[in-house]
């Protein structure tokens, strides 16, 4: 199998995830509550399958985090003007 030379850094899942779907809040315009609750959902469930000890699902649900982090953001920056 052929490197590609790409590390995955948390830095980079970070910045990837987060710059992923940013721009879905764009479209949407109602999620901020939605948002919230979603990202207070995938801290909890990163933290409970960190305690399992379930790698795949908690590297899922720190996606999730970023993904709604980044949208919640967004809409802050939208609300603000910037």
């Amino acid at each position: 199998m052929k490197s590609t030379g790409v590390r995955l850094t948390e830095e980079f899942f970070e910045s990837a995830m987060s710059s992923k779907d940013a721009a879905a809040l764009l479209i949407r315009s109602n999620l901020s509550v939605l948002s919230l609750r979603n990202l207070l959902r995938s801290m909890w469930t990163f933290g409970w399958y960190s305690l399992k000890g379930d790698v795949r699902k908690q590297y899922r649900a720190k996606g999730r985090y970023y993904h709604y982090r980044a949208m919640l953001a967004e809409k802050t920056r939208k609300i603000d003007g910037c």
